[in-house]
């Protein structure tokens, strides 16, 4: 009688999601850590994607990231045993008045290791200018 057995560990993969759906900062706010939240510990090293939106942004102009997103991306790496992740977020504080609403968006892409989307899979991020208007005075 041959029994035969399965080495292989089946590994079930946990959810990772934005821990908020929403973030609204100055621009002269400085350094913000966006946090990612996984339903329970990682069961194996992981790496997590975030693909970036702009609107009426630009990287390196009104903000940046670390890691470094300039192509569009952020990739986060997950140790087994996690249960959390992070990355950087910084707007840039450019002196200028702007009149349109800028926002940027980070959505969970390609997941390498155990890993899935959870519910909250975007996080919008709205930079408010912190330049007023100048006061005119006739006289």
């Amino acid at each position: 009688m041959v029994t035969a057995c399965d080495d292989e560990e089946t590994i079930n993969p946990v959810s990772i999601q934005f821990t908020t759906a929403n973030l609204t900062v100055s621009e002269a706010a400085g350094e913000q850590t966006v946090n990612l939240t996984l339903a329970s510990a990682a069961p194996a090293d992981a790496t997590i994607e975030i693909n970036i939106e702009n609107t009426n942004v630009t990287y390196g102009t009104d903000y940046t990231t670390n890691p470094n997103g300039s192509s569009g991306k952020v990739t986060v790496a997950i140790t087994k045993g996690q249960t959390s992740a992070q990355f950087k977020f910084t707007p840039v504080n450019n002196n200028l008045l702007a009149s349109e609403v800028k926002t940027v968006t980070f959505t969970v892409g390609v997941v390498t290791g155990p890993i899935e989307n959870g519910t909250t899979a975007s996080f919008i991020v709205t930079i408010t200018d912190d330049e007023g208007p100048s006061a005119v005075n006739f006289e």
